[in-house]
């Protein structure tokens, strides 16, 4: 009796340990998570503030206003260049590194000639067109990594046992587009 006693607390030690273990594992793929949706979420809310504010600003202004986000998301580069997770992060921080690379590239060069666009004093016929037909273009490239983005942070959720929320921030910067 002895013998089975020993055993059956040996399994529920081990089942314990398991599962102590597996909640770990959650807590810091949570962690890891939160850092990357914090470090998204700084861009956004820049990015909101720069939405807000172009529509009272001069061309020096408004291209001063987007280099400050280009700063933020490179700052964002940065940090999430050196976020570290110990096991299988399901592919989710190269998603969000080729995000925040699209970011980069939009703020660098799309706004750029967008902000040249709107201030421009002479607008010849097409002019709005070239105008819609730019920010058409990055608008839906970003769909495909934002998407790609969201399906990697589900299955890194979905493998660690948690359930993400829905981002409100990135609900708002969608309906500033």
């Amino acid at each position: 009796m002895n013998l089975i006693s020993s055993k059956i607390r040996l399994v529920a030690a081990l089942c314990f340990a398991f599962l102590l273990s597996g909640c770990q594992d959650t807590r810091k793929a949570v962690a890891y998570n939160d850092q990357i949706v914090t470090i998204q979420n700084d861009i956004i809310v820049k990015f909101l503030s720069f939405t807000k504010e172009i529509e009272d600003m001069d061309s020096a202004n408004a291209q001063a206003a987007r280099l400050r986000v280009l700063r933020q998301v490179e700052e964002g580069i940065r940090k999430a260049q050196q976020l570290k997770f110990e096991g299988d992060d399901k592919r989710f921080k190269m998603a969000f590194m080729d995000l925040l690379q699209f970011y980069k590239k939009v703020v660098a060069k799309d706004y750029e000639t967008l902000i040249a666009l709107a201030y421009t004093q002479d607008k010849p016929a097409g002019h709005a067109d070239k105008i819609n037909a730019l920010v058409a273009r990055f608008t839906k490239e970003e769909e495909k990594y934002d998407l790609k983005f969201a399906r990697a942070q589900k299955q890194f959720a979905q493998s660690y046992n948690f359930i993400t929320e829905e981002n409100k921030l990135q609900k708002e910067i969608d309906r500033a587009k």
